[in-house]
C-alpha cells in the first residue's frame, strides 16, 4: 500500500441492528500514520468480500470437535471420549462419520492434527500423542488400511514433538523442551533429511508441496502474523509476509490469528479478539511470489458472531462455527453467497 494514498481502511467496532457489535472498516486519514502502522490490512480487506454468513450457508454437519482438516472430501476433528478423560479421531466422509481404529488420545495432550497425501499418494493423518508427562511423539494413520505407525525417525526421547503438518514424504514438525538444559533443539522442523528451519516459535502452520503457511507472533502479542515459508532442497527457508493482525480492536483487546491452510493459490487463516468475545472472520489472500511480491488484496469471506476454524478440499471452502438455531459446533460450507478455490 503506497504510503501517498490520503485514505486507508482501519478496523472499528461499529453497531449494527438493534445495537449488536460488528467488525467493520472505516476509512481514516494519513495512510503512512495511524493506519499502515496498525497493519490493518489483515482485517480490511481491499478487495472487498462478504459480510456477515447468514443462515443460508450450508450445514454440513453438527456436533463437530476441535482440530478440523481437511483433504480430498474427508474431514477429520477430535472431540472428548464419553468419559472426558481423552479424545477420539473422528472421520467423516460422504455424509457419514465413524471413529479412526486407533486408540483414544489421553487428556494431557489433545492431537494436533494434519491430512495429506502419504508418500505413494494414499491418504494420510498425521498427529501427536502425549504422555502422562506431557512429552509427545508423532504418528500417522492411513485412511484407506487403517494402519497406524509411530514416525521413529522424528520422534525423540528428550524433546517433545507439539504438531506436524504432511505432504508426500516430508513432514513440518515443531520441537519443545520446556527446560533450559535441552532449549537449543526447539524451533521447527523439516525431515527428510531432519534439520531446523527456525529456532523461532511457530504458533500454527500447515504444508502443501514445498510452501508453508506460518502463524507466529512480531513480539508481546501472540500469533498476530501469518506468513509463507518456501522450503529449498538445501533445507533453508525463505519467508514472506502475507498479513499482519491490528494490535487493538475496539479498545477491547489485540487480535489473535489461527488456523492456517495453504492451497495451490491461496493462504486462508482465522482472526478472533483475543482478550474478550467478539466476532471472529474468515480471510484468504493469494499466496505471495517467491519474491515476496504480493498478490491481490485480502479478502474476507465470512464474519461470524462466534467462529473457530477454516478447511478448504475439493474447490470448496468450510468453516466452523455454532449453528444458529442448535448453538453447537457446526461445519459449514461457503454457499451464500458461494465461496470457490480456483
Amino acid at each position: 500500500m503506497s504510503h501517498r494514498r490520503r485514505g486507508a481502511r482501519t478496523l472499528r467496532l461499529l453497531r449494527g441492528p438493534g445495537g449488536a457489535g460488528i467488525l467493520g472498516c472505516v476509512r481514516t486519514r494519513g495512510g503512512r500514520g495511524r493506519a499502515a502502522g496498525a497493519m490493518v490490512i489483515a482485517l480490511c480487506g481491499v478487495g472487498g468480500g462478504a459480510g456477515s454468513a447468514g443462515a443460508a450457508d450450508r450445514v454440513v454437519t453438527t456436533g463437530v470437535g476441535h482440530s478440523i482438516q481437511a483433504f480430498l472430501g474427508t474431514f477429520a476433528w477430535e472431540e472428548p471420549t464419553a468419559s472426558g478423560l481423552g479424545s477420539r479421531l473422528v472421520l467423516f466422509s460422504r455424509g457419514r462419520r465413524r471413529f479412526a481404529p486407533v486408540r483414544p488420545f489421553s487428556s494431557t495432550g489433545p492431537p494436533a492434527l494434519s491430512l495429506g497425501p502419504g508418500r505413494h499418494g494414499v491418504r494420510l493423518a498425521a498427529y501427536n500423542r502425549c504422555n502422562s508427562h506431557g512429552f509427545c511423539d508423532l504418528f500417522a494413520l492411513g485412511l484407506h488400511s487403517g494402519r497406524e505407525h509411530k514416525l521413529r525417525a522424528l520422534s525423540s526421547r528428550r524433546w517433545s514433538e507439539d504438531a506436524v503438518a504432511v505432504w508426500g514424504r516430508r513432514y513440518l514438525f515443531t520441537r519443545g523442551c520446556g527446560t533450559a538444559s535441552c532449549r537449543r533443539g526447539d524451533g521447527l522442523f523439516l525431515a527428510p533429511p531432519l534439520r531446523r528451519l527456525t529456532a523461532r516459535s511457530v504458533d500454527g502452520f500447515d504444508l502443501r508441496r514445498r510452501v508453508a503457511a506460518l502463524i507466529s507472533s512480531r513480539g508481546v502479542e501472540p500469533s498476530d502474523l501469518i506468513r509463507v515459508g518456501y522450503l529449498s532442497r538445501r533445507g533453508r527457508m525463505r519467508t514472506c509476509r502475507v498479513a499482519a493482525a491490528p494490535r487493538v480492536l475496539g479498545g477491547v483487546g489485540g487480535i489473535t490469528l489461527s488456523s492456517p491452510v495453504v492451497t495451490k493459490r491461496f493462504v486462508y487463516w482465522v482472526a478472533a479478539p483475543n482478550e474478550a468475545a467478539g466476532p471472529v472472520a474468515f480471510f484468504r489472500r493469494r499466496t505471495p511470489s517467491r519474491h515476496c511480491a504480493q498478490r491481490g488484496h485480502v479478502e474476507r469471506l465470512r464474519q461470524e458472531p462466534s467462529g473457530y476454524e477454516i478447511a478448504v478440499t475439493r474447490g470448496r471452502v468450510f468453516y466452523t462455527a455454532n449453528a444458529p438455531k442448535s448453538g453447537q459446533p457446526a461445519l459449514f460450507e461457503m454457499t451464500d453467497p458461494p465461496v470457490r478455490h480456483p
